[in-house]
């Protein structure tokens, strides 16, 4: 199993925009059938970390490969990504193995 996080560091003033774009995007991957992921969100907004991580787990990397490729032609998918590139200070993407596969 693979599993992405993203790390979205922001301003709290902008947490529920934020939260309303990354839910469009859950939608969205929920409409092509893939996984939805899962955001979590700091309590409270921490000054120096991230205030949402969003993860997904994905099977291998050819289902992880298909869901970038589904979304990557979608108008929606960019559309909610340039809003949350417009709220966030800092993204950092990381990628792990699950233990045991």
């Amino acid at each position: 199993m693979i599993v992405e996080q993203i790390r979205y560091y922001l301003a709290e003033e902008n947490l529920e925009d934020f939260l309303a774009a990354r839910r469009e995007l859950s939608s969205l991957r929920a409409r092509l059938d893939l996984p939805e992921g899962r955001s979590l969100i700091a309590d409270p907004v921490p000054d120096e970390g991230p205030a949402v991580v969003w993860q997904c787990g994905y099977d291998d990397e050819g289902q992880m490969g298909l869901a970038e490729a589904r979304l990557m032609g979608s108008e929606e998918y960019a559309s909610a990504r340039e809003r949350i590139n417009a709220l966030v200070e800092r993204v950092v993407l990381e990628l792990y193995s699950a233990d045991g596969d």
